[in-house]
């Protein structure tokens, strides 16, 4: 037999290798039990795709190999590679795509039934809230405002604070949006002034030079415990004062004091009693606290409507709830509270044109907070001193 000379020998082996291979090749596959994997973001053990291998129909699993690209740490679609390789050589391949996602919404922190104040035409001012998720950071949450309300009209509206996460993950609360004069900024003390914010014009001003008499004899006075007071230390005619301590839309129905006595009529029976010309209102300093504000005016004028109704032809004037100190502004009621409920008063006074009187311009200060020494300790009750300052603005506003 002739034989083979050497880098003929060399070509037929690498032939052989190829022919081998390609046979190999050919004859090898891997099989995945999933075409597909989904992994969510944040959970832990996430069973991937499992892959086996055979060559010439033979079982080869210990030789397939996964090699991937996948970050389990961010959001998107990677891909999980298997290779079957034999010495080295790879025989076949299969691309499995992986899929990281993010199924959590965000967690909206913020009181059930908020009341969200809004400027007609203006964007939207949302209430406090505190919003977290479990990959997006609180600045990339979008938050938009839900439901029927429209900020291009004045309104009371029921809507829906939504919060969304770059993936599309939602949340919403519910929430009431009051589309007026007056954004949730406006009621900072700070920043709060209700004239600014009367655009019925409800508010009576004081005009000291034409301030006189003549009607203010006449006035009763109705209210919580600073009319009481009035009455009670020479501030004005303790028959002139029809009040008690905490006197509130929902205590309405109880006794009152009148000449300094406790009485067995209420509000409404002093009216059909004793038939007032005028009558001056004012109450609910703590219950301005409950954080409802339009609950607190819609109560306030059922109130109202007891009082014209017993007494028709009366000349009725509601006065704002006087301003607290500042340190006193986490009692009953913070500052901002009162001035909301102010507000809520201020627009049910422009609805029944009933004349309203503030006296914050002489009560506060430039923080928006009451002169602290026009105070008892307490922080709610005036000094029996400055009961004069309070009457005689009273005086000017409805006298002049």
């Amino acid at each position: 037999m002739k034989k083979i000379e050497r880098p003929y020998l060399e070509i037929l082996i690498l032939c052989v290798a190829c022919a081998v291979i390609v046979m190999f090749h050919a004859g090898s596959s891997i099989r995945t039990d999933k075409d597909s994997v989904t992994v969510v973001y944040g959970k832990k053990d996430v069973p991937m795709a499992t892959a086996s291998g055979t060559i010439l129909g033979i079982s080869a699993d210990g030789l397939v190999r996964e090699h991937d690209n996948i970050d389990l740490s961010k959001t998107g679609t990677y891909e999980a590679v298997y290779q079957l390789k034999l010495l080295g050589v790879p025989l076949s391949k299969k691309t499995v795509p992986v899929t990281v996602v993010d199924m959590d919404a965000p967690v909206l922190e913020m009181e059930d039934g908020v009341i969200c104040f809004s400027k007609v035409n203006e964007p939207w001012t949302y209430p406090a809230y505190k919003v977290t998720d479990n990959y997006d950071k609180p600045e990339d949450i979008l938050l938009s405002v839900e439901g029927d309300a429209d900020s291009t009209k004045e309104g009371t509206y029921s809507a829906k604070l939504k919060a969304c996460d770059t993936s599309g993950n939602c949340v919403m609360r519910d929430m009431t949006v009051v589309v007026g004069a007056a954004s949730d900024s406006d009621f900072l003390p700070e920043n709060f002034d209700l004239y600014s914010l009367d655009e019925g014009h409800v508010l009576l001003e004081p005009d000291s030079e034409h301030a006189k008499e003549e009607g203010f004899e006449e006035l009763y006075w109705m209210g919580d415990s600073n009319i009481l007071n009035l009455g009670m230390y020479d501030g004005i005619p303790s028959n002139r004062v029809l009040a008690r301590y905490a006197m509130a839309p929902e205590t309405f129905d109880k006794p009152l004091h009148y000449q300094n006595l406790q009485q067995s009529w209420n509000a409404v029976e002093a009216m059909k009693l004793l038939k007032p010309k005028r009558l001056i209102l004012m109450m609910g300093e703590a219950e301005a606290g409950s954080g409802n504000p339009l609950q607190f005016a819609e109560d306030y004028e059922a109130c109202v409507d007891q009082l014209l109704e017993a007494n028709p032809g009366m000349k009725l004037y509601i006065s704002a709830i006087l301003p607290i100190r500042e340190k006193d502004s986490e009692a009953a009621a913070t500052q901002e509270q009162i001035n909301r409920a102010n507000y809520c008063l201020l627009e049910m006074c422009r609805k029944k044109k009933i004349p309203m009187i503030c006296a914050d311009a002489w009560l506060k200060d430039s923080s928006g907070y009451g002169i602290e020494s026009y105070y008892l300790e307490d922080g709610f009750h005036l000094h029996a001193a400055h009961f004069p300052a309070y009457t005689d603005y009273v005086r000017q506003c409805i006298t002049r």
